[in-house]
């Protein structure tokens, strides 16, 4: 039951991407945070300056369009990291 030392590099190579892909992964999902953190505080601020309430300037439609749409460009990135195995990775 002697395991093979081409067999385990086979497997650390595969663990090596696999945690790669999860390094990339959490990444732009850090990057996404602050991408939206940034963007809704400068539309709420510019919101209060220009007379909304709080309440107001928070929930404006603006403010949510943008989350979803970066929220969609993320969610094909998450895609491209786990579904898509391209031929050369064999």
């Amino acid at each position: 039951m002697e395991i093979d030392n081409r067999e385990l590099d086979k497997s650390y190579l595969r663990a090596k991407k696999r945690v790669e892909k999860l390094k990339k992964y959490y990444s732009h999902v850090s990057i996404y945070l602050m991408l939206n953190i940034v963007l809704s505080s400068y539309k709420v601020y510019k919101d209060l300056v220009r007379g909304d309430s709080f309440e107001e300037a928070i929930f404006e439609g603006d403010n949510f369009f943008s989350l979803v749409l970066v929220g969609y460009c993320y969610r094909f990135s998450h895609l491209q990291y786990f579904f898509r195995k391209p031929t050369f990775y064999e």
